[in-house]
């Protein structure tokens, strides 16, 4: 058997270990999980392929296009059934500001009937939630997208999980529907 193969079988026991034994974050273990392999494959192809000066930008290309989607990772997605935009506006902490100061809202559905869909990034809700402490963020919910208009309920995130772990409904011409373990909110007419 050859020794290189060897050794790339200990490199793969290394890397599918259980991640539990490492204090890394889940996200930071697949970054630095997807980083070795691509090393490894990289180291392949270069002995192969070394006169080829477009390798390293092809590479660097690869990289950059499955890295893209762990940066911008949606932490919270919302489906709107309703005929107007919704925003919040945080309650907790110091500074209160609107969704829309940051670029995020719900919009409504379309006339076709399909929903309006927002994903809120873990960058996006640090920068609204910035103030809050404990944990937690509460946000009342508008029927706009400005944080006017009618307060329609309000949701309470875990800063950790980025989940919904409680909602307060103040209309009853609305509901909600929690879902994915609180990290999918759906709003629509009530019944």
């Amino acid at each position: 058997m050859d020794s290189r193969l060897r050794g790339n079988d200990k490199v793969g026991e290394i890397l599918f270990r259980d991640t539990n034994d490492y204090p890394f974050s889940s996200l930071f273990s697949e970054i630095l999980v997807f980083f070795l392999i691509y090393a490894i494959l990289d180291f392949q192809f270069f002995n192969r392929f070394r006169e080829n000066q477009m390798h390293f930008k092809t590479s660097l290309t690869a990289i950059t296009l499955f890295a893209m989607p762990l940066i911008s990772y949606a932490s919270l997605e919302i489906y709107n059934y309703t005929d107007k935009d919704s925003s919040v506006r945080i309650t907790s902490g110091s500074i209160h500001p609107c969704s829309s100061d940051k670029g995020v809202y719900t919009p409504k559905r379309s006339s076709d009937g399909t929903p309006g869909h927002s994903a809120t990034t873990d960058m996006q809700i640090k920068g609204l939630c910035v103030t809050s402490q404990n944990n937690v963020c509460s946000a009342d919910i508008y029927t706009s997208n400005n944080c006017t208009g009618d307060k329609i309920g309000n949701a309470t995130l875990s800063l950790v999980t980025k989940a919904v772990i409680n909602l307060t409904r103040y209309d009853n011409r609305y509901e909600f529907e929690i879902l994915n373990n609180g990290t999918l909110l759906k709003v629509r007419y009530a019944p």
